[in-house]
């Protein structure tokens, strides 16, 4: 009877211990957040300095033809990037430190995002460069790129306060 008394115990405190292990692990540390962070940043900023060599315009097109193809191709690119960014961002569990942060930098991103998937349906619509050269899409992409960079910048902040080595691009397009 002892034994089993003993034996009590000793289950219920293994299982606080696993629980509790279990608890709040897809939450990163701070390092480990900003490692990832990091990392989904650069590949961005990689993707948007590679994108405009990776077209591959028409041998037969005219000049306005293939820079109206060029710029309809950077704006699905840039736009494709950002949700592929978004995707990667949203899936991390950041720390409390820069849980709000954090969250400010989805919010900016998705602004930016819907700004840039207006300004593309935009430039997909254009039919001759004229046309394209006509469109105003700079002062709303301008908004809210800038809002990114803020918030993404606040982030730097964040790791610098807690002597943490990072660079982050807050790379908006190429």
């Amino acid at each position: 009877m002892k034994l089993r008394l003993l034996a009590v115990p000793a289950v219920v405190l293994l299982a606080t211990a696993v629980s509790a292990c279990g608890a709040g692990s897809d939450t990163l540390s701070l390092e480990e957040y900003f490692a990832q962070y990091s990392a989904i940043d650069a590949d961005a900023a990689t993707e948007f300095v590679e994108a405009p060599s990776d077209f591959e315009g028409s041998d037969s097109a005219s000049a306005d033809e293939t820079n109206l193809a060029f710029f309809r191709y950077l704006f699905s690119e840039y736009e494709r990037i950002n949700r592929d960014r978004l995707a990667g961002l949203t899936g991390l569990s950041p720390p409390p430190e820069v849980a709000d942060t954090h969250g400010e930098v989805i919010s900016a991103l998705e602004n930016l995002i819907a700004v840039v998937d207006e300004s593309n349906e935009a430039v997909q619509d254009a039919e001759t460069m004229a046309e394209f050269e006509t469109l105003n899409l700079e002062p709303g992409l301008e908004v809210a790129a800038v809002a990114f960079e803020v918030a993404c910048g606040a982030l730097g902040d964040i790791a610098e306060a807690n002597d943490i080595a990072v660079v982050l691009t807050c790379a908006v397009d190429g």
